[in-house]
């Protein structure tokens, strides 16, 4: 996975657990497609994807300027994410809850295995 970020030059890449890689491989290259097709050599302009992270239990990505096709992608993942686990990518008992100042969306299974590391975490 961090090949595929390298390749596609994000360099401020928040991990976001690997479940939403899913939803954001579509965005990378449908953003590698739009800049071959409409790459124009005299203005060296592209669109750049300036951050992928997590808040508020939801996925984040920031381009550096959006064309229609690129935003409803970007608008279908965000909301995509609500409802996909960020650990595994499952996408049935998916919740967003505010777990130790954070707020997480993950499956039933990742939330207890959360819990039991948040556990570890506190006796040590």
């Amino acid at each position: 996975m961090n090949e595929f970020f390298k390749y596609y030059n994000i360099n401020d890449y928040h991990s976001t657990g690997k479940g939403w890689f899913k939803l954001v491989k579509p965005i990378l290259e449908a953003v590698d497609r739009y800049n071959k097709e409409h790459y124009n050599i005299y203005t060296d302009e592209k669109i750049e994807i300036f951050d992928i992270k997590e808040k508020f239990g939801g996925l984040r990505i920031s381009l550096s300027y959006y064309v229609p096709e690129l935003e409803a992608l970007v608008s279908e993942a965000e909301e995509t994410s609500y409802k996909t686990c960020e650990e595994c990518g499952a996408e049935e008992n998916v919740s967003t809850e505010k777990i130790t100042g954070w707020y997480k969306t993950l499956c039933d299974n990742c939330r207890k295995k959360f819990e039991e590391k948040r556990k570890e975490w506190l006796k040590s």
